[in-house]
């Protein structure tokens, strides 16, 4: 299972690899399971002036699977549950898998 640290560090990679510089972690939200994460970002402008005509309209969530380090993309029309649920049934697009 992957530490945090690795998964951050995926994180990074996928965000630099996709062209995604402007966003960055909101590490305060993300949610630690045993065989996940997930991590909420938004841009670096908003994390830095907190004025939300900064923020992305929607936040951009990752799922991060703690066994192989496959990052999958959720929608955020529903509850983070709902996403979590869809990951679990492995029902979630692929996003991005290191290496």
């Amino acid at each position: 299972m992957l530490s945090k640290g690795d998964a951050l560090i995926i994180l990074q990679r996928m965000l630099d690899d996709k062209g995604l510089t402007e966003l960055m972690l909101f590490d305060q939200y993300t949610i630690e399971a045993e065989t996940y994460f997930v991590f909420f970002c938004n841009s670096k402008k908003f994390y830095v002036s907190g004025d939300y005509s900064d923020m992305i309209i929607e936040n951009t969530i990752f799922i991060l699977n703690r066994s192989d380090g496959k990052m999958y993309y959720t929608a955020t029309a529903e509850p983070i549950e709902y996403y979590i649920e869809l990951f679990e049934k492995g029902e979630l697009p692929l996003l991005y898998s290191p290496g």
